[in-house]
């Protein structure tokens, strides 16, 4: 269950090389040594080399692992128990995996990169730092520890908001008949 004393951080999908967990590995061993202890990192997701990304943890307090594949039916609880999802992607081609944070509400950490740039909107579903800088990062989680629980509740609102704008039924209704009605419009010329 959500507590802002104990704000979650959720990294989930398949580790691969290219999803730069190491990156938020780092942010959490170093806000552990700027004295902060009111967070939590929880890595869900198989992966081929576990022990490369354990190795790097330094403060296993903060940190909940579970390095195998993770079914479904448990990512409702996964999303709905953390405060933000973190994809501190090296690159990216699409954004699947905003989509499945923006369905449970939950605000995205990205990079500034990609497709990322096309989806979120700074202080509305999300924040972003700079792509693979390990210190922008610890910095933009650091002023997240510091919030409190109405500063998190509003931006909670207002995604919500935006995604029932941009990504319900209706919305998706609205964009596919502009599309179409601007394909017809054109041929007609």
């Amino acid at each position: 269950q959500k507590t802002f004393d104990m704000v979650r951080f959720l990294f989930v999908g398949y580790i691969i090389y290219q999803k730069n967990l190491e990156l938020l590995i780092e942010a959490g061993n170093r806000l552990f040594e700027k004295g902060y202890r009111n967070f939590r990192i929880s890595i869900n997701g198989a992966c081929d080399n576990w022990l490369f990304y354990q190795e790097k943890i330094r403060y296993p307090e903060v940190f909940e692992c579970h390095p195998d594949f993770r079914p479904n039916s448990e990512l409702p609880n996964l999303y709905q128990s953390s405060h933000y999802a973190v994809y501190p992607y090296r690159r990216v081609s699409q954004s699947g995996a905003l989509k499945v944070a923006f369905f449970y509400n939950v605000p995205v950490i990205v990079p500034s990169i990609g497709s990322f740039k096309e989806e979120v909107v700074e202080g509305i579903n999300g924040y972003y730092f700079e792509v693979c800088n390990v210190d922008s990062l610890v910095g933009l989680m650091e002023r997240l520890l510091r919030k409190d629980l109405s500063a998190y509740t509003g931006l909670v609102s207002r995604m919500k908001e935006y995604t029932r704008l941009h990504y319900s039924n209706e919305a998706m209704v609205r964009a596919y008949t502009e599309l179409f009605d601007n394909v017809i419009n054109y041929k007609k010329r």
